[in-house]
């Protein structure tokens, strides 16, 4: 649980640390039945923190955070591929 909204936690900016202890904490009011409006108030914080964490490059989506957070990471390809082959389905069933 070291990587979130695509980056190291070693390689985030100042406002991607702020912006995840955000997250944190509304997922956290989620889970602990706190009252909705707190919940809209941290949500109004998040898309503040998320307009200047835009330009650095993240992936700031909270259903990817809620997997990173709970260890639900999709598998990611990373490479460059140079050959490919087109493959049909003999029988459709």
């Amino acid at each position: 649980m070291n990587k979130f909204y695509g980056k190291e936690l070693k390689d985030m900016t100042f406002g991607e640390m702020t912006l995840l202890s955000v997250d944190i904490q509304i997922l956290s009011f989620e889970k602990s039945n706190i009252p909705q409006k707190h919940i809209n108030d941290s949500l109004v914080i998040r898309e503040g923190l998320l307009s200047k964490c835009i330009n650095d490059g993240g992936d700031y989506d909270r259903e990817r955070f809620r997997r990173e957070f709970n260890g639900e990471n999709q598998l990611e390809l990373v490479g460059a591929f140079t050959e490919y082959e087109v493959v049909t389905p003999k029988y459709i069933h």
